[in-house]
């Protein structure tokens, strides 16, 4: 009779650990990663340093191949209103510290231009930014509705977690 009673608690405790939640691990977050890329103009020459990416009409946009940020920069993100503009999104980003210099180049090469965020392989929306980054958080200026950044802004959380943070 124990025997039994062991086999049930086992199967019991099997069946149970099979029900928990899929843990966020590092393929979901890769496949689900935010990156930043930066727009070429759309007669810049086809070479393996640029790409097409579909964006929301569907006319490609031409951009680096080479993300100006990805998650493994993108610490931590959290959300606010414009005080201007209601249909405005602020994503105020904090950067690891590779980030910081990486977004002290870019902020500098692209000041007053757009980029574009994707999340995995789908384009998410075009972003604006503070050129000449100094220091402290990244204010990203996007047209999303507050679901869309607060989606975003788990994804960043989430990801860094899962890539850096182990």
């Amino acid at each position: 009779m124990t025997t039994i009673k062991s086999l049930l608690i086992v199967a019991l405790g099997l069946f149970l650990s099979s029900c928990e939640s899929h843990d966020w691990d590092k393929d979901d977050a890769l496949q689900e990663m935010v990156q930043l890329f930066a727009i070429l103009p759309a007669n810049a020459p086809d070479s393996q340093l640029t790409r097409s990416v579909p964006g929301a009409d569907g006319k490609p946009i031409k951009v680096n191949r080479i993300p100006m940020l990805t998650n493994l920069e993108l610490a931590h993100a959290e959300t606010r209103y414009h005080d201007r503009d209601d249909d405005m999104m602020i994503l105020k980003v904090n950067l690891s510290g590779l980030g910081e210099n990486k977004w002290r180049l870019a902020s500098a090469n692209y000041a007053g231009y757009r980029v574009v965020m994707m999340v995995g392989e789908e384009f998410k929306c075009f972003v604006k930014f503070d050129p000449y980054y100094q220091k402290g958080t990244v204010n990203l200026y996007c047209y999303l509705t507050s679901a869309e950044a607060d989606e975003v802004c788990s994804l960043i959380k989430k990801n860094y977690k899962a890539l850096v943070r182990k």
